[in-house]
C-alpha cells in the first residue's frame, strides 16, 4: 500500500483542479507513480529531471520528449497540456499544469518540453502526462532522475521552455539534492563488538523504495531489492571501527535517502582489556580472556599473555584466550596482556590477582540511572534521598556516588502517534491531547520530536525546541493503513541515538502490532541499550472493547525499559494519562556510580535499583555506555 503518496487527501486535491482535462492528467500521472505498469496512453513520452542547487534552494529542470508520429501530425492541434505530479514523502503531491500554445509539428520529428521548477525538500519522484487538446491523444511516463539532458533528434525539433524568475545563476547538477535522511535507518548490530559476517537490518519509512545499496567504509559491498532491506557484511576477525551506510533509491533510480552508523566505535580506538579470569590464582593456574579493539587502517600483529613478567602465550587471531600457570604463585602476582600492531604500536592491561578488578590502567566509566519511585496508588513519590535507594550490579551492591533530581537535566522527548486507519474516529482527540501534553511537558532547554505510523513509521517532525512547529505537525496527521507498532518504537528510539542524558518515549496506539518487520524483543533491546523509558497509552478499549491485543507484549516493553503502560477505556481519560506521564518525568531521580571499566551489555542490563522504604515500587532506565 502506497499509503502516503496516493492517499484520499491527494485525490481530493485533484478534484479541485480545472478544467476536466487537468484532472485527467493528474490522475493518469498518479496511476503511473502507483503502478509503473499502468496505461500510459498512445503518445510515447521520455521524461528526465536534472537537479541542481541555487541560493534559493533545490531547483530542477524537467525535460519531456514526445516523438511526433503520423497520428500526432494529423490530429487537430489546439496546443498541448502538460501536467507534472511530484510525489512527496508523507505529504500531498504537488501538481503543476501548463497550457502550451499551438505549435507547428508539420516538419518536426519530436517536440521537447522544458520547465524549471522548485523542488520540495521531501520530493520523492515525479510523473508527467502530455495531451494534445481536442484530439484525445495523450501519454504518461515516469520522469527519470539523471545528470545528462535527454537525447535530441538530429533534426526537426519543436520545443517550448518555461523558465523560473529570476534566472538561476549556474546550476550544477548533483545527485545529492534533495535527500531525506528519515527515509531509511540502519540498525546497530545485535552483537557488540561486531566481528566477522554481521547482519545489518534497515527500517524504512516509505513504500516507494526500489533498491538499497550497502557501503562498508564508503565502498559498496551489498545491494538488496526486496524489503526488508538487509545485508550481511564481513567486518573482519577483530573489532575495528567501521562505517556502515545504506542508500535508498526510488523506482526511477533517484537517491531518496541515506543513513550511516559507526560500529565498534570508541574514544580510545586501540585498546586491550582483560575481560575476565577463570580459576583460582592460588592454585597456580588461571584462564585469561582479553578483548582487543584496533582502529581502521591498522593491523593486529599479536597479543601476549604474561604472569608477572613471564610470557605464557602469544595469540595472533581471536578468540584471545589463554591459560597461564605459575610454579610459585604469590598474592602480589599480576596478569598482564599486551597487544601489538604491525606498525609497532602497543597497548596493555594488567590485573592484580589479589584485587577484585584491574590494577594498572583504570578506565573510570560513569553509569547514570534515571529512577521513578511510586506508592501503592501508582503516584510518584517526592522527597526521597540517596539512602532510600540501593543499586545492585550482577547481584552485588554498588555505592551510589551522586544523587539528585533528574528534572535539572534537559529532556529529549519522543512522541509517537498511531495513525492507522482504525484511529480515524479518535484523531481529533488524539491531536488535542498530544498537543496539550507537549505544551505542559517541554520546558526551556527541552526538545522533542514527533513520529507517526501506520504501515510504516515516519518522522513527522525532527527534534526541536520549537513547540509551535511540533503543534503544526500534529495538525497534519491523518489516519490510514495498518499498525506497524514495533517498527515505530524502534524507528523512534533510533532518533534518540545521538542524544545524551535524559530521554523518554511516549507512544499512543489503539491496537496490537500488525505487519512490523521487528518484534517486541528488539524494542526492549534498543530501549535498554539507549536508556530510554517507553511509555505506552493503549486506546484499545475506547471504541472496541473486544478487540484483541497482546497486553503482555506491551507491558513487557514498558516494564523492561523503566516506563509504564496506561489502558484507556474512555477518550476523556487520555489527557489524564498524559498528565501522569508528565508528572513522572518531572519527578525522576538521577543516580550515578562509577566502574573501573566499561560495562558489557549484559552487565548493564543486570543493574537493578531497589527501594529501602517499604511499599514503594522503583522503575529505572540505565543510561550507561554499551560496548
Amino acid at each position: 500500500m502506497r499509503s502516503r503518496l496516493l492517499c484520499a487527501a491527494a485525490l481530493a486535491l485533484l478534484a479541485t483542479l480545472s478544467p476536466l482535462s487537468a484532472q485527467d492528467g493528474s490522475k493518469r500521472a498518479l496511476r503511473v507513480l502507483e503502478d509503473p505498469g499502468a496505461d500510459t496512453g498512445s503518445l510515447r513520452l521520455l521524461g528526465g529531471l536534472r537537479v541542481g542547487s541555487t541560493a534559493a534552494g533545490a531547483r530542477g529542470l524537467v525535460e519531456v520528449l514526445v516523438p511526433v508520429t503520423r497520428e500526432l501530425r494529423a490530429a487537430p492541434n489546439a496546443g498541448f497540456q502538460v501536467t507534472l505530479v511530484l510525489a512527496r514523502i508523507d505529504e500531498q503531491p504537488v501538481v503543476l499544469t501548463e497550457e502550451v500554445p499551438t505549435q507547428s509539428l508539420a516538419d518536426a520529428s519530436a517536440w521537447l518540453y522544458q520547465r524549471e521548477i522548485e523542488l520540495p525538500e521531501d520530493f520523492l519522484e515525479m510523473a508527467v502526462t502530455v495531451s494534445l487538446k481536442g484530439s484525445g491523444l495523450w501519454g504518461a511516463a515516469l520522469v527519470e532522475f539523471g545528470d545528462e539532458p535527454l537525447p535530441r533528434p538530429f533534426s526537426g525539433l519543436a520545443s517550448h521552455t518555461t523558465r523560473l524568475a529570476p534566472e538561476p545563476t549556474s546550476v550544477t547538477t548533483t545527485r545529492s539534492a534533495p535527500v531525506t535522511s528519515s527515509v531509511i535507518r540502519v540498525l546497530p548490530p545485535r552483537e557488540r563488538p561486531a566481528t566477522g559476517r554481521t547482519r545489518f537490518q534497515t527500517l524504512t519509512s516509505v513504500e516507494g523504495i526500489e533498491r538499497v545499496d550497502f557501503l562498508l567504509d564508503e565502498a559498496q559491498v551489498e545491494s538488496d531489492e526486496r524489503a526488508p532491506f538487509t545485508a550481511t557484511i564481513d567486518l573482519g576477525p577483530t573489532p575495528q571501527a567501521h562505517q556502515i551506510e545504506a542508500i535508498a533509491y526510488s523506482a526511477s533510480g533517484r537517491e531518496i535517502g541515506r543513513h550511516s552508523i559507526v560500529v565498534n566505535d570508541a574514544s580510545n580506538p586501540f585498546r586491550v582489556e582483560i575481560a575476565g579470569l577463570d580459576g583460582q590464582p592460588e592454585s597456580g593456574s588461571v584462564g585469561v580472556r582479553a578483548v582487543v579493539s584496533i582502529p581502521p587502517a591498522t593491523e593486529l600483529d599479536r597479543v601476549e599473555f604474561f604472569w608477572n613478567d613471564e610470557l605464557g602465550a602469544t595469540i595472533e587471531k581471536p578468540p584471545f584466550e589463554a591459560t597461564l600457570t605459575s610454579a610459585d604463585p604469590q598474592t602480589s602476582d599480576f596478569i598482564r596482556v599486551v597487544a601489538h600492531l604491525t606498525d609497532g604500536t602497543a597497548n596493555e592491561d594488567a590485573w592484580l590477582l589479589s584485587a577484585p578488578g584491574p590494577s594498572e590502567r583504570i578506565d573510570v566509566n560513569l553509569v547514570e540511572i534515571y529512577v521513578v519511585a511510586t506508592d501503592s496508588n501508582g503516584a510518584p513519590v517526592e522527597g526521597l534521598g540517596q539512602d532510600d535507594f540501593e543499586v545492585v550490579l550482577q547481584g552485588k551492591p554498588r555505592p551510589i556516588e551522586t544523587f539528585g533530581l533528574a528534572e535539572e537535566r534537559p529532556l529529549v522527548l519522543g512522541v509517537v502517534i498511531d495513525t492507522s486507519e482504525s484511529m480515524y474516529p479518535l484523531m481529533l482527540e488524539t491531536k488535542q491531547a498530544g498537543a496539550q501534553f507537549l505544551l505542559q511537558t517541554i520546558e526551556e532547554e527541552d526538545r522533542a520530536f514527533l513520529v507517526d505510523f501506520d504501515t510504516k513509521p515516519r518522522l513527522a517532525h525532527g527534534t526541536t525546541d520549537d513547540v509551535a512547529k511540533l503543534l503544526r505537525a500534529f495538525g497534519r496527521l491523518e489516519a490510514d493503513g495498518f499498525t506497524a507498532l514495533y517498527d515505530a518504537i524502534i524507528f523512534a528510539l533510533l532518533q534518540l541515538e545521538e542524544s545524551e542524558g535524559r530521554k523518554a518515549l511516549v507512544l499512543l496506539t489503539d491496537g496490537d502490532d500488525y505487519r512490523s518487520e521487528f518484534n517486541q524483543k528488539r524494542c526492549i533491546e534498543y530501549g535498554q541499550d539507549l536508556g530510554v523509558p517507553v511509555y505506552i497509552i493503549s486506546l484499545t478499549s475506547v471504541y472496541n472493547q473486544s478487540r484483541n491485543v497482546r497486553k503482555t507484549d506491551l507491558e513487557g516493553i514498558t516494564e523492561a525499559t523503566g516506563g509504564r503502560i496506561f489502558y484507556i477505556r474512555e477518550v476523556e481519560q487520555l489527557g489524564t494519562a498524559y498528565a501522569q506521564i508528565n508528572d513522572e518525568l518531572r519527578k525522576q531521580y538521577l543516580l550515578t556510580f562509577t566502574t573501573e571499566r566499561q560495562l558489557s551489555t549484559d552487565e548493564l542490563r543486570s543493574i537493578k535499583v531497589k527501594s529501602k522504604r517499604k511499599g514503594l515500587t522503583v522503575r529505572a532506565a540505565v543510561a550507561g555506555k554499551f560496548q
